[in-house]
């Protein structure tokens, strides 16, 4: 494989006259970019010890790829550090995964992938996994997140005037964020199935902006059951999709559960068992469906296995007993529907978020992030 870049050279007279040239290309997300000179992409391949042309991800349904040098224009443009690119590579063959469905990001609900970090890198690039951990201030969090979303929309045609087609837009694209492993509670990539001190990058299919969940005012917030119910409650009521759901715990709320010794497994068994919505509602709400299994708390019959018929005027029929018949979240779809624990952000305030996630196809995917020379 070939060391040579490949990339067109275009002469300019200045630094503005480079980042306007950018703009005029539609090469940009709207802000400054750093000017990607040879030597600059250079110093990030041979950080890498990646060739030019060697494929880091493919998107098969528009017949595009990838490469080591295009990944490496777009981190400068975003601003990054060399070191980072390990982190851009793994977040590169998360998101291109056959697994991860990149196609829905170009739906109308603008979808975009965030990312969480894990392991010794994240300290070592200074990724931000407290205070204002969603929020600006940290290069390593801003830049990554952004060279990724450049990435996709320079090679990817994810932009607007190419697939893009998000009615309003997702002002949460580019987040890029560390988990705070320095709690007694196993990592998130752990449960994504590597073992503990391993750089590992998890790439989630969400969907708009995350929610933030409060437990200022409620009486038995400070207990894990009642802190666990605000999480069930939401939901329940407010986003009861298919899909993995990732919930971003603050410290402050791990304190609550880990004085009860609760897990990250109890957590995840208490919305198991206890988020849940009524047929009722779900009709009402316009996203109720054949559901695998439900529980039936007035021994009603089967019926309820098969689609809801709506009246003439379109409406579903809501019968007396779909206020006393539950649907249960985590067993609507099994196999897809299920909850991710993270810790991260400042030890302040009684705030935690909720990832909603894509509802149809896309699945996380968690990636190693190797050592520079390191191969698959």
């Amino acid at each position: 494989m070939s060391n040579e870049l490949t990339s067109e050279v275009v002469e300019v007279d200045d630094l503005f006259a480079a980042m306007e040239y950018a703009w005029d290309q539609g090469w940009t997300d709207g802000l400054p970019v750093i000017p990607p000179t040879a030597d600059r992409v250079q110093s990030f391949l041979d950080y890498a010890q990646l060739d030019p042309g060697e494929v880091i991800g493919q998107y098969e349904v528009r017949n595009r790829a990838i490469t080591a040098e295009k990944l490496a224009v777009n981190s400068v443009m975003a601003g990054c550090k060399p070191e980072y690119m390990p982190v851009l590579v793994a977040c590169v063959e998360a998101v291109t995964d056959p697994e991860f469905h990149l196609n829905h990001i170009a739906s109308t609900s603008s979808p975009w992938p965030a990312f969480f970090v894990n392991g010794p890198i994240a300290q070592e690039i200074n990724l931000n996994n407290g205070m204002y951990v969603l929020g600006t201030g940290r290069r390593a969090n801003m830049t990554i997140g952004r060279a990724i979303s450049l990435t996709l929309g320079n090679c990817f045609d994810a932009k607007v005037g190419g697939v893009q087609q998000g009615t309003m837009g997702n002002p949460s694209r580019g987040m890029i964020v560390a988990e705070n492993e320095d709690t007694p509670w196993e990592p998130l990539s752990v449960a994504m199935g590597f073992q503990p001190g391993e750089n590992v990058v998890t790439a989630f299919p969400t969907m708009e902006n995350p929610t933030d969940l409060r437990a200022y005012g409620i009486p038995h917030m400070n207990t894990p059951e009642g802190l666990s119910t605000i999480i069930a409650e939401y939901l329940a009521e407010g986003y009861f999709a298919a899909g993995v759901h990732l919930i971003l715990v603050s410290p402050s709320w791990q304190r609550v559960y880990l004085e009860q010794g609760w897990t990250k497994q109890d957590l995840t068994k208490f919305l198991e068992e206890n988020t849940r919505s009524s047929v009722a509602r779900l009709k009402m709400k316009g996203t109720y469906r054949s559901y695998t299994k439900r529980v039936d708390e007035a021994n009603l019959d089967s019926s309820y296995d098969k689609l809801a018929l709506p009246n003439l005027n379109g409406v579903p029929i809501i019968e007396p007993k779909d206020e006393t018949t539950f649907v249960y979240h985590a067993q609507s779809e099994p196999r897809r529907t299920y909850y991710l624990i993270a810790v991260a952000g400042g030890d302040v305030g009684a705030f935690s978020i909720i990832f909603k996630p894509y509802p149809t196809g896309p699945n996380a995917v968690a990636k190693a992030i190797r050592k520079p020379g390191e191969k698959k």
